[in-house]
């Protein structure tokens, strides 16, 4: 009962985007002036791939929801492209059984313990040389996820629960880096909500590419903890920050406390990491705007909304 009560609710939030609906073509209103009809395409497959990787039995009843409220949604794109390492048999046309066996290792290792991280690995088809290192974002009824994500904003980071999933992520990613560089692959990294924030401090340990969707932000103290900086006192580079790309929605409770713009966050100690020349904008929803209307905002902080705002390329 308490799940239907949930998925109810949650229903209603994203209900209150029905107007949203009919945002005309998908060109209306065209990419911001420095992004690249390549990079567009790639930022798409990314936020697919980050809406993918929500695929329990609750996120299977949103998924079935959402489209009747956001019309012609598509959650599967181009990254259709994209094979699962560990689930995919089929990947093995495209890597030997004994790099597979690597990758799904270190996944078994880091990943579904009971600190709640949750990542998947894709390989790319179409270039099989590609691997993408997708982070999950908070799961409603995991209190694992919520823990990590208060004690980190709150910087009661050292010896927490909330540490665990930083620390195994930052693992995963640091070891899938080495098995890429090894075997000749490029390695790239993404994620939503929590799962941005991990996949910011991944890449920023790492140098890769990483876009991150409605990302959470990150604490001085979990730079330090992860091994990023050295204090708190040593800034984050230029350098460091390049390959970082981040999409956000208006009006985003997490992202956009303030309705400005700004790259706000609840938490001041908690900025976001990214190259300043690529970090990209969408509109929130029809009603679902406003400062204080937090249970409507609470939809432009969903997959569902990024990924409909990106094929709409309803840019600001």
């Amino acid at each position: 009962m308490k799940r239907l009560v949930m998925i109810m609710g949650f229903f209603f939030v994203l209900s209150g985007a029905v107007f949203a609906s009919d945002q005309g073509d998908a060109d209306r209103s065209g990419l911001p002036a420095n992004m690249t009809q390549g990079e567009y395409e790639y930022i798409l497959d990314m936020a697919n791939l980050t809406a993918r990787i929500y695929d329990n039995a609750w996120d299977w009843i949103l998924d079935k929801l959402a489209p009747f409220v956001l019309t012609n949604l598509d959650f599967v794109g181009n990254s259709s492209d994209y094979l699962n390492v560990a689930r995919d048999e089929n990947t093995l046309n495209y890597m030997t059984e004994a790099q597979r066996s690597s990758v799904t290792t270190l996944l078994d290792t880091y990943v579904g313990g009971w600190d709640g991280l949750d990542a998947k690995v894709y390989i790319n088809i179409h270039n099989p040389g590609r691997l993408v290192l997708v982070f999950r974002g908070t799961e409603a009824l995991n209190v694992n996820d919520w823990i990590a994500d208060v004690r980190q904003a709150l910087n009661i980071f050292v010896n927490s629960i909330g540490s665990v999933q930083y620390e195994k992520a930052m693992g995963l990613a640091v070891g899938l880096k080495a098995f890429a560089d090894t075997n000749s692959y490029t390695m790239e990294i993404a994620g939503h909500s929590l799962g941005g924030g991990l996949a910011q401090i991944t890449g920023l340990k790492t140098g890769v590419k990483t876009t991150c969707f409605n990302a959470a932000g990150l604490t001085a103290a979990t730079l330090v903890e992860q091994g990023v900086i050295d204090s708190a006192s040593q800034p984050v580079t230029e350098e460091m920050v390049a390959n970082i790309t981040h999409i956000n929605v208006k009006n985003c409770p997490l992202v956009d406390t303030d309705g400005q713009m700004n790259d706000s966050s609840p938490f001041a100690t908690c900025p976001r990491y990214g190259n300043a020349d690529k970090v990209y904008w969408l509109d929130h929803l029809t009603f679902c705007g406003g400062t204080w209307n937090m249970p409507l905002r609470i939809a432009n902080h969903m997959y569902h909304t990024y990924v409909h705002q990106l094929y709409q390329k309803d840019f600001l």
